[in-house]
């Protein structure tokens, strides 16, 4: 990829990609982003590109008055990170095979002219500082019986856990860079081998192998020396000397080719046995080290997930806590607690915790992740909704790019991302963010969820289902969405039966999805008393569900023979949906 030469006619060039750009469907409504870059490029090819300052683009794009103040207002810095990604969008997209294309490099506004040749392709240099894809990270062996500390940015848990069980306090200004979410740290003890036989090393790879696990899907973890129980006095070492909140211990007993595996998380301070998980596996005579990777992933997903043990006894810690005194790990902590089963009073609160949270902190991309998840749920169930700011889809869009920038391999940022595409209706966009989720390797179950309830609205429901079912044993608390997709999925082929079944496993008595769904399912198939009973629930939480409920579910963009079959057995049941 190099710059256009003088050879190449620049300016005719220039000006045709200009053209692709503002005729495609990405900036077809982007309103003034068209006219931010329609004067960049102007000012560029007339010789003027030095000259582009904030405040220049303050006046002759955004009609700020001539006392405007670039240095306090971040109106143009902001417009150009919209700019940026909407380039970076459809360049993914309808301009994927442009030769000549637009760039903004950071730190200034003056537009770059790139040609990508005959023989090139398209490269995404990462940025100074940006951690690496884990795709890209090579793997050491780790022994069980050696004191390993692993350090490593968090991804898809959305938080980064640190070596301190409690939270520092805020710097005094309130205003630090470098302040984290932090969180408790996790100590992986070797399992011990009960019995007798050659089960030792095999435990050892096991042991190896969950650390891995928690490695790929970036949680910070430890591994101690050899130890064959957690008594008291053992947890307050662990707690002390390695500042670990939890403890993962286990055991591994093996009878031929048959093995059984038992694991613990045990709360360091209290001593309470948190969780506990066994698995038998009875192949491990056709590959020891095939068993040895799947039990550790296994338990590396359960483990590391927002839905599994160590985040549900975190969420038990900041309950009842006010969100104004919550630091961005808690706060995170309180958004899962809202996306297990949405509330709008929930919704508010966490939306005012995660806002603070990225003022204290503007470098936690999880918690732009978690931002562009509220804003996009303002816009689609009309939650909260702030007429006095940008559109909340705009502010989702704006939120997930920030994450992105700031952590290009996450996981969660990668998803939402990929929500965030679907709700805009960009097809493509939406298409190109599943593909890109799911190539983070190894896929964790939380994100797969998330990716085929999109792909279960989209009408895929056969792939987006087996990634939902795939997900939901790895998941100790499951989220009531989960069980929605499988419901979708045989309201769409005509299994009311079934679908009845599975929307009456959603426990999510403030969204309005879950009666809506029960009672077109009940109703459909010939459950009439259910489907009254739910009907009464559903307008009690939308009172104006008949008259407004089909804008709130064309919002959430459901495939047309999913919406056709859903407002069909609510006109059964007797609301009139207009």
């Amino acid at each position: 990829m190099q710059p256009l030469s003088a050879e190449r006619s620049t300016n005719d060039e220039a000006v045709a990609a200009l053209n692709r750009v503002l005729g495609s469907e990405v900036f077809e409504a982007a309103g003034r982003a068209r006219e931010f870059l329609t004067f960049i490029v102007q000012e560029t090819l007339a010789g003027r590109g030095d000259r582009l300052k904030g405040y220049s683009i303050a006046v002759h794009v955004f009609e700020r008055p001539a006392d405007f103040d670039a240095q306090t207002d971040p109106l143009v810095r902001v417009e150009a990170g919209r700019l940026r990604r909407r380039l970076a969008e459809y360049y993914q997209s309808q301009g994927r095979d442009d030769v000549v294309r637009i760039e903004l490099p950071r730190g200034g506004y003056t537009p770059v002219f790139v040609h990508l040749g005959a023989d090139a392709v398209p490269v995404v240099k990462p940025q100074a500082g940006a951690p690496a894809s884990p795709r890209n990270k090579s793997w050491r062996p780790i022994g069980a019986a050696a004191l390993v500390l692993i350090v490593l940015t968090a991804g898809l848990s959305w938080i980064f856990f640190t070596g301190k069980s409690k939270p520092e306090p805020t710097p005094a200004n309130g205003n630090s860079e470098q302040m984290v979410a932090r969180g408790p740290r996790l100590v992986v003890l070797p399992l011990a081998t009960l019995g007798e036989g050659a089960g030792s090393g095999f435990a050892r790879g096991i042991t190896d192998e969950v650390i891995k696990s928690l490695v790929d899907f970036n949680i910070f973890a430890t591994a101690s020396p050899p130890a064959q129980s957690l008594e008291p006095a053992s947890l307050a070492t662990l707690r002390q000397d390695y500042q670990a909140g939890y403890a993962l211990t286990g055991t591994v007993r093996m009878d031929g080719d048959r093995v059984r595996v038992t694991v613990r998380l045990t709360d360091t301070e209290f001593g309470t046995q948190l969780w506990t998980w066994a698995l038998d596996d009875d192949r491990v005579g056709s590959g020891l080290l095939s068993s040895q990777e799947t039990i550790g992933e296994s338990i590396g997903k359960i483990v590391s997930s927002p839905y599994g043990p160590v985040f549900a006894h975190e969420i038990e810690r900041v309950a009842g806590r006010p969100a104004a005194e919550l630091d961005p790990f808690q706060c995170m902590m309180r958004f899962y607690e809202y996306t297990r089963a949405f509330s709008a009073s929930v919704h508010a609160e966490v939306l005012g915790c995660m806002e603070r949270s990225v003022a204290r902190a503007p470098k936690f991309a999880p918690g732009w992740s978690a931002l562009a998840v509220l804003y996009l749920h303002e816009y689609i169930y009309g939650y909260n909704p702030q007429p006095g700011r940008a559109p909340a889809l705009d502010r989702a869009f704006d939120a997930v790019g920030r994450s992105l920038d700031l952590d290009s391999s996450g996981r969660v940022a990668a998803a939402s991302q990929a929500s965030v595409q679907y709700a805009r209706g960009n097809a493509q966009g939406f298409a190109d963010a599943v593909e890109q989720a799911l190539a983070i390797k190894p896929v964790h179950p939380g994100m797969a969820a998330q990716i085929g309830m999109l792909l279960t609205l989209s009408g895929d429901w056969r792939r987006g289902v087996q990634l939902v079912q795939d997900a939901v044993p790895f998941a100790v608390h499951v989220p009531s969405w989960n069980y929605t997709a499988i419901a979708f999925r045989y309201l769409q082929t005509g299994q009311y039966e079934d679908a009845l079944q599975w929307a009456m496993k959603v426990d999510a008595p403030s969204w309005f999805i879950a009666p809506m769904t029960v009672a077109a399912a009940a109703e459909l198939a010939g459950r009439h008393d259910i489907a009254q009973r739910e009907i009464k629930r559903l307008l009690e939480l939308e009172p104006d569900f008949a008259t407004q409920g089909p804008e709130l579910l064309r919002r959430w963009r459901l495939n047309d023979e999913l919406l056709e079959v859903l407002l069909l057995g609510l006109r059964r049941a007797g609301l009139a949906v207009s």
